[in-house]
């Protein structure tokens, strides 16, 4: 603003106070201080001037320079310069609280705030420690569309898991390297091996996320087994692209453009949703599998069941025999349809860092198959003998 607080070239618009940047009176270049006493003449001297600019008078400039500074330091100590004079101490801080009172509007307010002071000069602070147990240690994050959630080198602090939605995680080409959908977690292996996250992590649509700082997770990882091979087996996802070439290179190029349903195994061990336990157990002994594909009366894939989750089902005291398999919790593994290459199934099951991936007639139809890259090594080793 100018001499008069009128901001410049906007003669029309005035400004005082903290938002003002007013000159100094007779100090080039210098700016008055944002202070009280500044602020409160300046107040002033803006009413004066409107009241002159309506009636057409004179416009009066801002001449104030201050009485000096005062700053209370805590321990009923203070500093001040007043008039050119420098002084510390409990003097100036009596003398501090003594103007500060003098500016507060209306009498009641100046009583019950001197009160208030004047008790804590014989009395100890009332102090209260605020109970930390409802502190949250995870965060829900939301995004739209297209909205990107970290970027490749990116520093990590948090594990997170796709609570609704889809993340992609995208190379610097643009190439979509893994996608997570409902139930899975990513971002585990920069958080704990450091050097930043290897992709971008971007909404394929609307996404709710559930974040969980490394100050949580990072003790789980580092002090059970369990949760070792769990980021060992996560971990290895994140080398999708070298992986996949190296299992293309032991196939063969003819087996890698056909496509799967010359290939798949046609029998695939099925469990109907509404199966028992005894039922899902008398299969386990038949088929020997590490899991196992659910379907609904239509023979439509609804989940997949997994040895190692079947058991942990067993263990609760209100299982039975004849306790229904979908409270099984469920395992994730892809689907791709049975006219797609052997090379585009491939690429799907490494970039979801699994080993076999179920194949339906149609997109969401009927489970034909089941398609694993173990079977696909063992088809290359015999054509290769032959």
């Amino acid at each position: 603003v100018n001499p008069f607080l009128q901001v410049k070239e906007k003669p029309s618009l005035w400004a005082a106070g903290d938002c003002a940047a007013v000159p100094l009176h007779d100090s080039e270049g210098q700016r008055c201080p944002q202070t009280a006493q500044f602020a409160m003449r300046q107040g002033t001297l803006l009413a004066d001037n409107l009241v002159r600019k309506f009636r057409e008078r004179e416009l009066q400039p801002f001449t104030f320079t201050g009485l000096g500074e005062l700053a209370s330091i805590g321990h009923q100590k203070a500093v001040a310069s007043i008039m050119g004079m420098q002084f510390s101490g409990f003097i100036a801080w009596f003398l501090w609280r003594t103007v500060y009172l003098s500016k507060l509007p209306g009498l009641d307010r100046k009583l019950r705030v001197m009160i208030d002071w004047t008790l804590d000069l014989f009395f100890p602070r009332d102090l209260n420690l605020l109970n930390p147990r409802y502190t949250r240690l995870f965060k829900q994050v939301h995004l739209e569309p297209g909205d990107r959630l970290f970027n490749r080198g990116e520093p990590a602090f948090s594990l997170y898991v796709v609570r609704s939605g889809r993340i992609d995680l995208i190379d610097d080409s643009g190439t979509v390297v893994r996608s997570l959908e409902e139930g899975e977690y990513f971002g585990e292996r920069a958080l704990v091996h450091g050097g930043g996250y290897r992709y971008n992590a971007v909404a394929h649509g609307t996404t709710e996320l559930v974040s969980l700082g490394g100050e949580v997770v990072l003790p789980f990882f580092e002090s059970s087994r369990r949760f070792g091979r769990v980021l060992a087996k996560t971990t290895m996802q994140a080398s999708a692209e070298k992986e996949l070439a190296s299992i293309a290179s032991k196939l063969d190029p003819d087996l890698l453009d056909q496509p799967v349903s010359q290939v798949m195994h046609a029998d695939p061990a099925a469990l109907r949703e509404d199966a028992s336990v005894r039922e899902a157990l008398a299969l386990f002994q038949r088929r020997r599998y590490g899991t196992y594909p659910v379907v609904d009366e239509h023979h439509h894939l609804r989940f997949c069941l997994s040895r190692e989750d079947f058991f942990d089902f067993l263990k609760r005291d209100d299982v039975t025999q004849e306790s229904k398999i979908s409270g099984v919790l469920p395992f994730v593994l892809p689907v791709c349809e049975a006219d797609v290459t052997v090379r585009k199934a491939l690429e799907k099951m490494v970039r979801a860092g699994r080993q076999k991936c179920f194949v339906t007639d149609v997109p969401g139809g009927k489970l034909v198959g089941v398609l694993a890259i173990m079977d696909l090594l063992g088809e290359a080793a015999i054509r290769q003998v032959e």
